[in-house]
C-alpha cells in the first residue's frame, strides 16, 4: 500500500514538472518569436517597437483547427496577431502580465497573417480556407463587430492583427481592439496610467469570464 502511495505521489510530481515545462517551453517560443524582431523593420520600413516578454507567459499555440474549437468550447483568451504588428507589440505585455493573475485561464494563439494575406491574394488553397473557417466562428457568435473590424468588398470580416477575444464557455464575453483611446500613435510607448488603464479593461472581461453563476440561475 504505502509504494502505491509513493508511486502515486511521484506520478503526480512528473506530470506536474512535466506541465510546468511544457508551459514555459511554449511561453519561451513566443518571447523568442517576438523579442527576434525588436528593433526590425516592418514591411512599410518602420522600425518595430521592443518589447520584453516573460518566458513563462501562459500561451498556448493553437493550429486554426483548435482555434475553431476554442471559439466555441472552453474558457480563454484567444489571439491572432502577429510579430510585425506593432499595436500588438505594446498591448502584450500588459496582456501576459494581466492574464497571469488567473490560474486556469490561458491565451490561445495562432499567427493568423499567412491565412489572411492568402485569402486577399484570392487563393483557394489551405491557408484562404482557414481564414474563412475563422470568420464563419466569429460570424456564429452574436457579438457586434461593427465598431472593431472593416470588410472587404465582397462582405467578408477583415480581422485586425490586435483584436483579443475573451472566450467563456464558448460564448464570446468581449473583445478589445489595439490599446487605449489616449494612446493614438502604435509607434509611441504607453505611459504607466495607459498601460494600467488597458490593464483595467482586460481585467473586466478576465472578471467576468471567470465569475462563478449559482446553479439553477442564468443571472438572476
Amino acid at each position: 500500500m504505502r509504494k502505491l502511495l509513493a508511486l502515486l505521489v511521484i506520478l503526480t510530481l512528473v506530470l506536474g514538472l512535466w506541465g510546468c515545462q511544457s508551459q514555459e517551453s511554449e511561453g519561451t517560443r513566443f518571447k523568442s518569436e517576438y523579442e527576434q524582431l525588436n528593433g526590425q523593420k516592418d514591411e512599410d520600413g518602420n522600425v518595430l517597437c521592443e518589447l520584453t516578454l516573460p518566458a513563462d507567459g501562459k500561451i498556448i499555440y493553437a493550429e486554426p483547427e483548435k482555434i475553431c474549437e476554442a471559439f466555441e468550447n472552453g474558457t480563454h483568451v484567444i489571439y491572432l496577431g502577429w510579430p510585425q504588428c506593432n499595436w500588438c507589440r505594446r498591448m502584450l505585455p500588459v496582456l501576459l502580465d494581466t492574464v497571469r493573475d488567473y490560474p486556469g485561464v490561458y491565451i490561445y494563439y495562432y499567427n493568423l497573417k499567412s491565412a489572411r494575406q492568402a485569402f486577399e491574394s484570392g487563393g483557394n488553397d489551405k491557408l484562404a480556407q482557414v481564414y474563412r473557417d475563422i470568420v464563419s466562428e466569429l460570424e456564429k457568435d452574436d457579438y457586434d463587430f461593427t465598431e472593431l473590424v472593416s470588410y472587404y468588398e465582397d462582405g467578408t470580416m477583415k480581422i485586425p492583427s490586435s483584436l483579443v477575444y475573451f472566450i467563456r464557455e464558448g460564448e464570446i464575453i468581449g473583445v478589445h481592439r489595439r490599446t487605449v483611446a489616449s494612446h493614438l500613435d502604435a509607434f509611441e510607448p504607453l505611459d504607466d496610467g495607459q498601460k494600467k488603464e488597458l490593464a483595467e479593461i482586460y481585467r473586466t472581461y478576465l472578471e467576468e469570464m471567470v465569475r462563478k453563476v449559482a446553479p439553477g440561475c442564468d443571472d438572476c
